[in-house]
Order: C-alpha cells, then sequence, then structure tokens
C-alpha cells in the first residue's frame, strides 16, 4: 500500500483544530509517499450536540472555526460543515507548495444519513463541483444519535443499538453510492458503552470484537456485497488501536468476510484529528 493516509482530519473539520501545514509536515518527516484530507461534511447534524461540541472546543477552538469559515466573532460555528471554496484553496496552496515531497490530495468524509434523498443530491453536487480526489463514506449516527455520547444509547439494549446502525448504514449506502471508500463500517463498536468498564479485561475486548461480525453478519453481508457489487473500497482505519477498543476498524472478522465474499479494495486511514496522529498504525 506505501506510505499513504487517506483519513486525516484538519481544522475544517469541526472537531479538531489542527493546522493543514503541520498534518503536511508531519506527513513529510515520516517519509509518507501521500496523504488525503477528507475533512467532515456531515449535512444536517444535530443541533442537540451543538452545546458539548462547543464546549469541547473551547473558545480558541470557536474563534478558529469561525475564523475558518469566514463568520463574525459572534456568529454560530456550523456543525460539521466549513467553507468549501477555502478548503480547496488552501489544501490546493499546500499541494503546490509542497510538490515533489509528498502527494497531496484533496478529498472530504461524507456523513450520510438513511431517508434523505435531499442531502444525497447535495452530496452528489459537492463531490462533482468541488472535483474531489477522494471521498468517504461513512455513518456517525444511528436515528440522530451520535455513539460517540453515552446518553444516545439509553438503555437499549446493546447489540438492538448495534444492529441499528448497521441496518441504517445499508440503508445509507443503498440510497447513496457516490463515494470510493467506506470508512470505519463499525464506528459504532468504538463508543459502545460499557468499554470503559471492560478496560481492564482486555480478553472481554477481544471477546467482543471477535464475536461482532457474527452477531451481525447478515447485515454486515449485505454492506459487504454492495460496495463489492460497485467496485467501491473498503477502509482499514486503525483509530481504534488506540483507544480502550484496541482493534481496527473493521475486526479482522468481518475483513475475512469481505475478502471472502470477493472484496479486493482497500483505502487506509489513521482518522487523524491531530498532526501527531498521521499515519499511526499505518507505518
Amino acid at each position: 500500500m506505501g506510505k499513504t493516509d487517506f483519513h486525516i482530519h484538519s481544522y475544517f473539520s469541526t472537531d479538531s483544530v489542527e493546522d493543514p501545514e503541520e498534518i503536511v509536515k508531519t506527513a513529510i518527516k515520516r517519509g509518507m509517499e501521500a496523504i488525503c484530507f477528507t475533512d467532515h461534511i456531515d449535512l444536517d447534524f444535530p443541533e442537540v450536540y451543538r452545546e458539548e461540541i462547543e464546549k469541547s472546543l473551547g473558545d480558541k477552538g470557536l474563534m478558529l472555526h469561525r475564523f475558518v469559515n469566514g463568520l463574525e466573532s459572534d456568529a454560530k460555528i456550523p456543525l460539521f460543515k466549513f467553507d468549501m471554496e477555502r478548503y480547496i484553496t488552501e489544501i490546493s496552496d499546500l499541494k503546490l507548495k509542497y510538490y515533489g515531497d509528498i502527494d497531496i490530495k484533496i478529498g472530504a468524509e461524507f456523513g450520510l444519513r438513511p431517508y434523505r434523498a435531499d442531502l444525497c443530491k447535495e452530496y452528489s453536487y459537492m463531490k462533482r463541483h468541488y472535483k474531489l480526489d477522494f471521498v468517504l463514506g461513512s455513518l456517525h449516527l444511528v436515528d440522530d444519535r451520535d455513539p460517540f455520547y453515552k446518553e444516545s444509547w439509553g438503555t437499549c439494549d446493546i447489540n438492538d443499538f448495534i444492529e441499528e446502525y448497521f441496518y441504517e448504514l445499508h440503508e445509507a449506502i443503498e440510497e447513496y453510492g457516490d463515494f470510493d471508500s467506506l470508512a470505519h463500517i463499525d464506528y459504532v463498536a468504538r463508543y459502545m458503552p460499557n468499554l470503559e468498564d471492560l478496560k481492564h479485561d482486555p480478553e472481554q475486548i477481544n471477546d467482543f470484537a471477535d464475536s461482532l461480525y457474527e452477531a451481525h453478519a447478515g447485515v454486515i453481508d449485505d454492506i459487504l456485497k454492495t460496495i463489492i457489487r460497485r467496485g467501491q473500497a473498503l477502509e482499514i482505519n486503525t483509530a481504534g488501536l488506540y483507544g480502550t477498543y484496541a482493534h481496527t476498524h473493521p475486526t479482522k472478522q468481518i475483513l475475512r468476510a469481505y475478502s471472502e465474499l470477493g472484496g479486493v479494495k482497500f483505502s487506509y486511514g489513521s482518522d487523524a484529528h491531530k498532526a501527531d496522529d498521521v499515519g499511526r498504525g499505518l507505518l
């Protein structure tokens, strides 16, 4: 695969405050051949999370995101949206500045939603209009609930919530197929609420990860068959290795199923949100 990282976020993503040039410099120092910026575009992200997100950014982060989006100092930042014209210009300038040192691609991570034909049209327009080099398709919400937040899981059965995630992901990619690689197919597992309780028992976490495919094989196979039929790639995302989950996305069992179903295309990404994480788990 060479030394590449095709899942990177900079300060254009609402959940990052990293300067894109610092990302490029770090990648060059690490001897990387190519990187792709895939900043978050999650259209119509639920406003219920605004307070939590803005609190996590802090005053400096809020000021930065307002500046990046060309907003007044007291304006609300857009959640997981950004000034695309500025993004293309800034990354294109870096592409030229570091030409010969590293190959820089301009992409995006589209946060998909099932039953939203209106969003599908917007994503397709952006991909064509801005001539993006590479697009990740992903799902960050289960019926307007982000698994990142513990309260999203409520008192529901964990396996039921995970199953709902996979069904919504399948529906979303059936409705919208204009992406190059499916990102962190089992994203939901990274935030299972009792992982923290298990962090001192790696064997139990391994058992959960190992059982994930078996527990949801039917719908996971449907997802994998869909991207294989279209000739799309499956992402191997290393972010999960560095948290309590301690596994890649997807797990080995899902990767094995993908291969057995005839899948041969992969993309590789660190899901970095800061320069120091670029290439992590890929070098």
